[in-house]
């Protein structure tokens, strides 16, 4: 009898205490899933937009005249994905020297006689004075990286260019169309994700006379442009 008291007595202890735990299954004790698999990290994107402006200076050999210009330049542009990237360009420079024959054309010396203003072409003489303006609208299509801070890439611009041009000591003017197609190396140093800074030189795929070189400043609407490793 005393053994059954104690057998009864210690079932209901057993049951009634708060402390004792029955052991579950491990399944229920795995730990969270967030453990296993790690958290949702946002998804990069791998296009944004952005903005250079720069300026520099430029040469442009056009019928048979060599043009020095000072230029600023303007570019909206948009990153298609991390290795490439698409836009327009807008030049605009100031005409500071020239050299040239402008194929035979000028120089004129014009003076006045019984009849009018009489106009003499004079051979052989170079157009060592100018003034005028470059206007170029390009096409920009750019394959670029990035290590670091620093980044790099190549353009292609297919270009619509025009000269109007005066020769001061001759007051003649005269303006040439052209289209031409120019290759641009860059590269950049990351100021902030957002602002990076560089150089750019170019030159004409058929003329060693056309040539450019300048300093641009890039704002970007997306982290590093999304170029992150």
């Amino acid at each position: 009898m005393l053994v059954g008291l104690v057998l009864v007595g210690g079932v209901g202890i057993a049951s009634a205490d708060p402390t004792v735990i029955v052991p579950e299954e491990p399944t229920e004790y795995r730990p969270a899933e967030t453990t296993d698999h790690g958290p949702s990290w946002k998804v990069a994107h791998e296009a944004g937009t952005f903005i250079e402006v720069g300026t520099g200076v430029m040469s442009a050999d056009r019928d048979g005249v060599n043009y020095h210009a000072q230029y600023l330049r303007f570019a909206p542009e948009v990153s298609i994905n991390r290795w490439f990237y698409v836009g327009a360009g807008f030049q605009i420079g100031g005409i500071y020297k020239s050299r040239g024959k402008l194929d035979g054309m000028l120089p004129v010396t014009c003076s006045e006689g019984p009849t009018g203003a009489d106009c003499i072409p004079i051979p052989d003489q170079d157009i060592d004075e100018s003034g005028g303006t470059v206007t170029d609208g390009q096409l920009l299509i750019g394959v670029r990286d990035r290590i670091g801070i620093v980044s790099g890439g190549l353009e292609l611009a297919p270009t619509l260019r025009r000269i109007t041009a005066s020769v001061n000591s001759l007051n003649e003017a005269f303006t040439t169309d052209d289209a031409t197609i120019e290759l641009h190396a860059r590269g950049d140093i990351w100021i902030t994700p957002h602002i990076n800074a560089g150089v750019m030189v170019g030159a004409n795929t058929t003329s060693r006379h056309d040539v450019m070189g300048g300093m641009q400043i890039g704002f970007h609407f997306e982290p590093y442009d999304s170029m992150n490793r």
